[in-house]
């Protein structure tokens, strides 16, 4: 059992140098890079009142 303790910390570890490398890789998208199209959403009367 304290083996197996053991390794799940070593395999959380290389996931979170994983992710902190990843988020280092991540690129800003820039407002004149973002699609010009609007978004637009159907709501009825159920979604409405949910808001």
């Amino acid at each position: 059992d304290e083996e197996l303790i053991l390794h799940d910390e070593d395999n959380n570890a290389d996931l979170e140098e994983s992710y902190t490398d990843s988020v280092k890789h991540d690129t800003e998208v820039t407002a004149d890079k973002v699609d010009e199209e609007p978004v637009t959403f159907e709501l009825d009367a159920v979604d409405l009142d949910r808001l």
